[in-house]
């Protein structure tokens, strides 16, 4: 029996040292997946800050873009006050330069109704004496005006 007990000794032994070694290897294997994600984890910030310093650039980029369009539309439209014509988009100062311009013309069509409406025709009016306000001597004066002329 104590070759028995040897075999048992030596098999649970070598057991003991085949699951440290496979313990071992699963513990490197795991620190090995760990580092890959690390790695990967690092690699995806880096990624994830370039996209930002990238979208931050486009976003600048774009509003200085914004600013020309606006600039640009103010000068093709000296007409319109610059107060019309605002929007921190394309699409929105389109629509405010379509509303400014709308703007200006109904007052220039009000501007000249008015204008028609309130015409003074040219020389100096007529003068219209009423007779039955004056005295004997204004009327005397009025006829022998009348006379002369």
């Amino acid at each position: 029996m104590p070759e028995e007990q040897e075999n048992t000794g030596e098999t649970r032994a070598t057991r003991e040292t085949r699951e440290t070694h496979e313990t071992h290897m699963s513990l490197a294997a795991a620190r090995a997946a760990l580092t890959e994600r690390d790695t990967r984890i690092a690699e995806l910030q880096a990624e994830g800050e370039a996209l930002r310093t990238e979208r931050s650039d486009l976003e600048n980029a774009h509003a200085g873009a914004v600013l020309k369009y606006l600039q640009a539309q103010r000068n093709l439209h000296p007409g319109l006050p610059a107060d019309l014509v605002k929007g921190a988009t394309v699409e929105e100062i389109d629509e405010s330069v379509k509303s400014g311009l709308a703007v200006v013309e109904a007052v220039k069509s009000s501007l000249a109704a008015e204008a028609r409406n309130n015409r003074v025709p040219a020389g100096a009016p007529t003068r219209e004496v009423n007779v039955d306000a004056l005295d004997s001597k204004g009327k005397i004066r009025l006829g022998l005006q009348q006379d002369k002329s």
